[in-house]
């Protein structure tokens, strides 16, 4: 029950951003539209941005999560495809949260496809030197998809990947 609760205030929530900006939305529209009262939102969320919050880790991390037999180009092309697909609803939960938000949730996600990319492994043993480098690529691979939703512009999957591989031809060798 209290699954299908936080899951209907998220929904209510993210259909609610697709229509106006998240600052004019308050909880007691968001409850008017659940057909719940107040209390349950709080007894949830302790605010609008903890429900995005949680729909960024439930509709957006755990999709991306790592995946064994998917290779770090497929699952780029995977998230940037999406990304596009939901381009508005992205950047408007993006902006919402802002980049060191948004970075702080998927930095779990994009570590252990980091790790792979550069060690062939999702959970390595590392020093102290190869945390320096994977950190600095998973922050820079972050802050690109960032900058890439809270674009104006079309994204444009087939231009992305081009990155990607010049990126994986330098990283890779």
């Amino acid at each position: 029950m209290s699954f299908d609760t936080k899951e209907r205030i998220a929904v209510t929530v993210l259909s609610m951003i697709r229509q106006q900006p998240i600052s004019k939305i308050t909880v007691q529209q968001i409850m008017a539209r659940t057909n719940m009262k107040r209390q349950s939102f709080y007894y949830h969320f302790k605010d609008i941005y903890d429900v995005l919050d949680w729909s960024v880790r439930r509709y957006f991390c755990v999709p991306f999560s790592y995946r064994p037999e998917q290779t770090f180009d497929a699952w780029c092309e995977q998230t940037l495809t999406y990304l596009s697909d939901n381009q508005n609803y992205s950047r408007k939960v993006a902006l919402a949260l802002g980049e060191e938000r948004i970075c702080n949730l998927f930095f779990p996600v994009i570590l252990p496809q980091v790790n792979r990319l550069l060690f062939q492994s999702s959970d390595p043993a590392l020093d102290e030197e190869q945390i320096i480098a994977r950190d600095i690529v998973t922050r820079v691979i972050m802050s690109a998809f960032y900058q890439i939703v809270t674009d104006h512009t079309k994204i444009r999957v087939d231009a992305h990947m081009r990155s990607v591989h010049a990126l994986l031809k330098v990283l890779v060798k």
